[in-house]
């Protein structure tokens, strides 16, 4: 308890300090973020992964998110807790055999991708390269899994389809992550490619525009009788649902704004309004035998 009073001392009231409006440097508070990531790395190899038992079973961090943060600081991939990390890759074979899909917001290591994705005609030739990455999908496809690959931002970021599942290579970071949810969509050219993705994962059509550079338009166009109480549904799961003219149902998001009203989408939020629409479609019945 000590310890954790010293903590709070230290650490959080400087930064609550500088929340209600006094001035530090950026390097005052750089040095408070890097004196608290040292001090809870320093927790978790002491405390935390130093006892497998709790380690595995009740990871002092919620989700181990704290690999995440640690991952996505360069300098501090070389030291990462390595039997945590070594049983989140665990966890994420075991999701996908039982669950038939891994762990959602989840970060590795950008080679820890081919670890996941065992195929053994691929051993030798592991590249991030857009051909590199077609030759993997196309060994999937002959299990008759569904995938699709999209490449955007100047091919430093790739989006993998494979299954149920999306990856987001980030050649630039060295970073994979898995099935993305909170990653907010900041740009047009983000939005059309896990557009393209969803429609490929719902198996639904979709068109998109971009207007006045500030948010983006995606416009299903299905063949469905919806009622009032239909569309109110609609709008309370989707917010983003602005028109429905016929088969046409309309949501915006913005992108970017001049404002503070409106921010980015999540992912999460992109791929409700796939989902919903699906709902919407009567399932086709299979013909009795």
């Amino acid at each position: 308890m000590d310890s954790e009073i010293k903590t709070i001392k230290e650490i959080v009231l400087p930064i609550a300090y500088y929340s209600e409006g006094h001035r530090q440097s950026k390097d005052t508070l750089l040095t408070i973020w890097e004196q608290m990531l040292e001090m809870r790395l320093k927790f978790c190899l002491e405390e935390c992964q130093s006892n497998r038992g709790m380690c595995i079973l009740r990871p002092k961090c919620k989700n181990r998110r704290f690999l995440d943060i640690l991952l996505l600081q360069q300098k501090y991939r070389d030291r990462l807790p390595s039997f945590c990390y070594s049983y989140r890759l665990k966890e994420l074979e075991r999701a996908h055999k039982t669950a038939n899909r891994m762990l959602e917001d989840v970060y590795i290591k950008l080679e820890d991708f081919w670890k996941l994705i065992p195929i053994k005609s691929l051993k030798k030739d592991r590249h991030f390269t857009k051909s590199g990455i077609k030759k993997l999908l196309r060994e999937i496809s002959k299990k008759n899994i569904e995938t699709k690959f999209v490449s955007y931002q100047n091919d430093t970021k790739n989006l993998i389809l494979i299954g149920t599942d999306i990856f987001l290579i980030d050649l630039n970071l060295k970073l994979c992550l898995i099935n993305p949810q909170t990653l907010k969509i900041g740009s047009f050219d983000e939005f059309s490619a896990f557009s393209l993705v969803f429609s490929q994962l719902y198996d639904l059509k979709s068109e998109i525009k971009q207007e006045k550079e500030i948010f983006a338009q995606l416009i299903f166009t299905v063949n469905v009788t919806v009622t009032k109480e239909d569309l109110l549904v609609l709008a309370r799961r989707v917010p983003q649902l602005v028109a429905h003219h016929g088969k046409n149902f309309i949501f915006e998001y913005y992108l970017s704004s001049p404002s503070t009203k409106y921010e980015p989408p999540t992912v999460a939020e992109l791929s409700r309004a796939y989902e919903q629409i699906k709902l919407l479609i009567p399932s086709k019945k299979k013909p009795k035998a």
